[in-house]
């Protein structure tokens, strides 16, 4: 998997008209949906229904990256990771020629293809016992997602049930289509086992246990909000979004719609929560106004309740603390300051409504 592919979130602080973010897509993939695209020769193609699954490689420092940002959508909970130890390889151990007998990936991949392509749908079930360990895995998970707090924990543990099932057909589709080449055995729908067994659901299990534990060993500590660098570095793609938003004074509802607002641990009860809601958002305006970018304040609504906003400052109001900041939220001045200058000035909009309309004047004619 390429960073480059599912990085989307940079384009908002200088793009912020973007398309259909590729993230979108994906996850409308991995959950069955249909998919649609349009071709350069005005045909269109389109897959009714999708269960896609992708495999590739990253640099640890992206991975890291991406499983520090919030995640509303829940993009990075369906990601299984396997981040091992980096091994250094003498260059002459890469010229050992691989055995001829090495079933080639290829080879496998491509008889799985055809066999699946040659008729009607094959279905996949567990065995009875098969059932019985499933189940017993199942509550394993919940009883783990039931003893954190930790939000991102649980949305992993969650999309781990998920990655156990279709592990599990996977691996039993894999091995029986390795076993037939290696065996020169022919692949025919007569002789293909559709019915999965415990062996491939333990090692199921075994790899998404493996991946959780990679996941969260990656993942950053639960931060404190009181360490305003923490705070800035763990957060940075939605206080950016935040402090460059397009909305002056910015009200809680506005930011809660717009997925403004980072994870945030309650106020009360300490839990750190994806979803924001009045509360969460309040804490973080004041943990803006706590580092200087803005004042937190009161005010009416179109129907006349009172609501807080978030009043941020001018970059020249701004303390050398806050400025720097903006450096490393990759934020110049005129990114930060468009929304003062866009904004309409109520006292010259007052004193043009109060002028008297004037006539249209001739226009004069060179004699």
């Amino acid at each position: 998997m390429c960073h480059k592919l599912v990085d989307h979130d940079n384009w908002t602080y200088t793009n912020p008209v973007a398309p259909k973010s590729t993230k979108t897509t994906l996850l409308s993939l991995f959950n069955g949906s249909s998919w649609n695209r349009n071709f350069k020769n005005n045909t269109t193609g389109k897959m009714e229904n999708t269960a896609f699954n992708y495999s590739g490689f990253i640099q640890p420092k992206f991975l890291i990256d991406m499983l520090q940002r919030d995640d509303q959508a829940g993009f990075y909970d369906r990601i299984m990771v396997v981040c091992p130890p980096e091994i250094s390889v003498p260059f002459q151990d890469l010229q050992v020629p691989m055995p001829a007998d090495i079933v080639q990936f290829y080879a496998v991949f491509k008889a799985i293809r055809d066999l699946h392509q040659a008729g009607d749908i094959i279905r996949y079930t567990f065995d009875e016992e098969a059932k019985k360990t499933f189940a017993q895995y199942h509550d394993d998970l919940q009883d783990q997602k039931s003893s954190t707090d930790d939000e991102n924990k649980r949305g992993h543990i969650v999309k781990g049930i998920t990655h156990l099932v279709r592990l599990a057909g996977i691996l039993h589709v894999m091995e029986q289509a390795f076993n037939a080449i290696a065996g020169n055995l022919p692949l025919t729908r007569d002789s293909w086992n559709t019915i999965i067994s415990t062996t491939s659901l333990d090692r199921a299990f075994s790899i998404v246990s493996y991946c959780l534990n990679q996941k969260w060993a990656l993942m950053p500590p639960s931060f404190s909000i009181d360490d305003p660098q923490r705070f800035l570095q763990t957060n940075a793609n939605k206080i950016g979004k935040f402090l460059t938003c397009n909305k002056l004074p910015i009200p809680t509802s506005f930011a809660v719609q717009n997925h403004l607002v980072p994870p945030m641990p309650h106020p009360i009860t300490g839990v750190m929560t994806k979803q924001p809601n009045v509360q969460t958002t309040l804490a973080f305006m004041n943990k803006l106004k706590d580092m200087g970018f803005g004042d937190v304040e009161q005010q009416s609504s179109q129907n006349k309740r009172q609501c807080n906003v978030f009043r941020k400052r001018k970059y020249n109001e701004l303390n050398e603390t806050c400025q720097n900041d903006l450096k490393k939220l990759k934020i110049n001045t005129e990114l930060y300051d468009q929304v003062f200058t866009n904004a309409p000035n109520p006292n010259m909009a007052a004193s043009t409504s109060q002028q008297p309309s004037q006539p249209n004047a001739s226009p004069s004619r060179s004699q």
